[in-house]
């Protein structure tokens, strides 16, 4: 998936939507956007960082949204948008609700589309990115095959998803050598 060098088109965004999550103890908030014409548009899935909301990297997206791309940003339940309490019972679970979260986005384009009808039949389901920023990095990780190694050395579940086909991590922290 490149971004096409034609000249940047115009954009149009759509948000809040909410989409009904029970397990994760309140609805996923998303923001959608994309170029208001064109067709098969490759989708990108943004994994905001720690504390972030999907009205943060606005630059990046409209870039990507003027060149072609049609980008969704969920809010995930670490958002200080939302307020949840470090001593919430989901808080050690984050990191899995928030795989969770990019998969059911995945699992509803087909609401996402009936929500925008401007993107109606316009997104292409076999180009699908992740990208991620710092803690949103480790949630495209998990995406793409990394797993988390517990404290004794068992490693975690495979939370892939086939459906995406690219990755982008930006500032994720890991192991260094």
């Amino acid at each position: 998936m490149s971004a096409s060098t034609h000249t940047p088109t115009a954009v149009i965004s759509f948000g809040p939507i909410a989409m009904s999550a029970p397990e994760r103890g309140q609805d996923l908030h998303l923001r959608v956007s994309a170029p208001a014409t064109g067709e098969a548009l490759p989708v990108i899935l943004l994994a905001h960082g720690f504390a972030k909301s999907l009205r943060d990297y606005a630059p990046l997206v409209d870039f990507w949204t003027a060149h072609g791309f049609a980008v969704i940003q969920p809010t995930f339940l670490d958002s200080a948008t939302l307020g949840i309490a470090p001593d919430d019972p989901r808080t050690p679970d984050i990191w899995k609700h928030r795989v969770a979260d990019m998969k059911r986005v995945l699992d509803h384009l087909d609401r996402v589309e009936d929500t925008v009808p401007l993107l109606r039949g316009r997104l292409d389901r076999t180009r699908i990115a992740a990208v991620g920023h710092s803690y949103g990095g480790q949630t495209v990780g998990m995406l793409l095959g990394a797993r988390v190694i517990a404290a004794d050395g068992t490693i975690g579940e495979d939370m892939s998803d086939a459906r995406i086909k690219a990755g982008v991590l930006l500032s994720t922290a890991g192991l260094s050598g």
